[in-house]
């Protein structure tokens, strides 16, 4: 004779964990769709506003280096630039520079 095999038994709990569940709480309520969409909506205008800050930050950027650009090509143009040859050459004079800036610019800050 042959041995029978036992059956699975599978509980509708097992197939469904959600069925226990009350119904209220398994799907979302009106009130909680409600509640979502309103989110949304205070939300969507201000990242709308940050995006267009930013975008108008970056159009800023964009412009400041564009004109620099031309300042630069300019320069170069009219052949006023300065050639280094060592990277410590280049540091004394930026460091000159910056020290004339800086002299120029600290009357001004005292309010003289």
């Amino acid at each position: 004779m042959t041995a029978s095999r036992p059956r699975l038994q599978i509980s509708k709990e097992a197939i469904n964990p959600l069925r226990k569940i009350r119904p209220h709480v398994r799907r979302p309520t009106r009130r909680i769709k409600e509640a979502l969409a309103k989110n949304l909506a205070n939300v969507v205008p201000k990242v709308k506003q940050v995006s267009s800050s930013l975008e108008k930050k970056h159009q800023a950027y964009l412009q400041t280096l564009h004109m620099a650009a031309e300042a630069g090509i300019a320069d170069i143009e009219a052949e006023r630039f300065q050639g280094f040859d060592t990277s410590e050459s280049l540091r004394r004079h930026l460091s000159a520079l910056a020290k004339t800036c800086l002299t120029q610019r600290a009357p001004a800050a005292n309010g003289n």
